[in-house]
């Protein structure tokens, strides 16, 4: 069973509809930035020390990939002798 939509519901969809491109034309996503993360970051900006901040976060990141990658490969060789032992056993 369908409803109708009445004018005024109609209308009301309109100035939702509206205010809602009006909201998504200024929108961003992300967390909000504090007035203490704006000035950390602007203070490293000004002090010229952004790139090694920037730096030291990628490092970081670069090194906790490398570890999951190591975890990783681990399994990867016990998943290969498992099925290399499987395939003996089956050979048999």
């Amino acid at each position: 069973m369908t409803e109708k939509i009445t004018d005024a519901e109609m209308e009301e969809l309109r100035r939702w509809k509206a205010e809602l491109d009006e909201l998504d034309s200024s929108a961003f996503s992300g967390p909000p930035v504090t007035e203490e993360s704006f000035k950390k970051s602007w203070d490293l900006i000004m002090s010229g020390n952004h790139l090694k901040e920037r730096l030291k976060t990628v490092q970081r990141s670069k090194e906790k990939t490398l570890l999951k990658l190591a975890k990783l490969e681990e399994i990867e060789e016990a998943l290969k002798e498992e099925i290399a032992k499987e395939q003996e056993t089956s050979q048999v």
